[in-house]
């Protein structure tokens, strides 16, 4: 057993039999003592150093990770958690009695048996040949996910055996380190032609009118202006150039990727992602769901026949990440108080000088939605209703001013800065056109409930992303 899997798991030379027939194990023509100790010692630590890694991963990434809920009660056989056994049938949260998989559930009862538990076994072994290898695995490029995958599958079949066999190997958690702060790496750079690209700044003199009307970056089409009032709302200011002019007395650092103090990682870059995605694009933009829920115009028929406005839960994708340092200093200054929930943000922090918010973009549920679940998720019309959600970009009700003229056309500032919508005509037009009504906003990380899994759907006979994004509920 120990023979073949040592072999393929760690890809190494040498094999390790119990009878120690040194001669058979290193495919060498000597026996000197030395060199089958050095040996030796060479296995014993890469063996330790994967054993190690396959403990950290189990850890970090515990197998239970189960985001549906049940409104029945607990039963013996309805527990799903454990990686090894399915248990009895589910419930997703918007309350279709299904399997792991619900399709199956339809296609056996088409098959003309009604004995849907026949799944169990496959569903089991799914869940650990694809829920919990892709768990624990960084999702980059098709086939370099799919190596890792395999890879851990190895670990996993060779470590848990040895777990069963030896007890001695059992392992406690090592203790990380989380005496860090929340902070932000990959900065947004400008490009500025002809000139040494360089971190992006904010500026310093933001009471004037022709630094407010720029934007930011081609990654992150917020005019200063737009981003500013957005601050001010956040710390109560009025919005006028005196606080304006407080704003450019801070510090402020724009970044890619943000890290939390409990060990999170968000990402919203379209260049700078460490790998490429199947588009061959280095692009990823983490969506999350956000605390909280707010009113719906969808009307509702209770089971006692009562009319009543829904609810909604809340969805952002995130744009870039923002620092601001020195807030504390210039509001003592200034005789002014930072409102409390800004104060619980940063003292949250390592640094207590220095709030850290998440610059966003609205979603909001589809038109062709008409039902809510028990999470007030817009659920997916017919066929994709189980495990769904269907959503769009927000929009605004009026058109951004600092782009748009009342008509809805570009004005002066936006066709001053087109370079930075697009690398063509058509693409910056396209661009524009999306984002006019663009519906931004400000989240502290301590806003974010759980990124979730959406993706766009593609415009119908074109391979262009729409604005129609489809949220998958639970991956199994």
């Amino acid at each position: 057993m120990c023979d073949a899997r040592f072999e393929t798991v760690f890809n190494i030379r040498f094999k390790i039999v119990c009878n120690m027939r040194f001669e058979t194990m290193f495919n060498i023509r000597f026996k000197k003592p030395c060199v089958v100790c050095v040996l030796e010692t060479v296995r014993y630590t890469h063996f330790e150093t994967v054993y190690d890694m396959y403990f950290d991963i189990i850890f970090i990434y515990p197998a239970t990770c189960r985001e549906w809920q049940h409104d029945q009660p607990a039963s013996a056989t309805d527990d799903t958690d454990d990686e090894c056994d399915t248990g009895g049938a589910g419930k997703y949260s918007h309350g279709s009695i299904c399997l792991s998989h619900q399709h199956w559930v339809d296609q056996v009862i088409a098959a003309g048996s009604f004995g849907v538990h026949c799944t169990e076994a496959a569903e089991s072994y799914h869940k650990i040949c694809m829920k919990l290898a892709a768990w624990r695995v960084r999702h980059l490029r098709v086939n370099t996910t799919q190596a890792s995958m395999l890879k851990y599958l190895c670990n996993y079949e060779l470590f848990e055996e040895l777990r069963t066999q030896l007890p001695f190997m059992q392992r406690k958690r090592r203790e990380m380190d989380t005496d860090y702060a929340t902070h932000i790496k990959i900065p947004l750079h400008d490009f500025a032609p002809g000139e040494v690209m360089a971190p992006l700044t904010m500026g310093i003199n933001l009471d004037c009118v022709e630094l407010q009307q720029k934007f930011l970056h081609r990654e992150a089409r917020i005019a200063r202006a737009e981003l500013m009032d957005l601050v001010c709302e956040k710390f109560c200011f009025p919005k006028t150039r005196p606080f304006y002019r407080l704003l450019g007395q801070m510090k402020w650092k724009f970044g890619q990727k943000l890290i939390t103090t409990s060990g999170c990682v968000y990402w919203a870059t379209n260049s700078q992602y460490n790998a490429f995605n199947d588009k061959n694009r280095r692009t990823r933009r983490d969506i999350v769901r956000v605390a909280g829920t707010e009113p719906s115009s969808l009307i509702i028929t209770s089971p006692d026949g009562t009319r009543q406005h829904t609810r909604n839960s809340l969805r952002v994708e995130c744009i870039c990440f923002v620092s601001i340092r020195g807030i504390l200093d210039i509001m003592a200054r200034n005789n002014l108080r930072v409102p409390r929930d800004m104060s619980v943000a940063m003292i949250s922090n390592k640094w207590h000088d220095e709030i850290i918010f998440i610059l966003g973009r609205w979603f909001t549920p589809h038109p062709a939605t008409g039902v809510r679940d028990s999470e007030y998720n817009p659920i997916c019309p017919d066929p994709l209703n189980l495990n769904h959600c269907l959503w769009r970009y927000a929009r605004t009700d009026q058109y951004r001013k600092i782009m748009c003229n009342r008509d809805g056309t570009q004005n002066n500032n936006c066709t001053s800065q087109l370079r930075i919508f697009g690398r063509n005509a058509c693409q910056q037009q396209r661009c524009f056109e999306q984002e006019r009504k663009a519906y931004f906003c400000l989240l502290t990380p301590a806003n974010i409930v759980r990124k979730v899994h959406m993706t766009p759907e593609y415009k119908e006979n074109s391979l262009e992303s729409g604005d129609t994004w489809l949220e998958t509920l639970t991956i199994v």
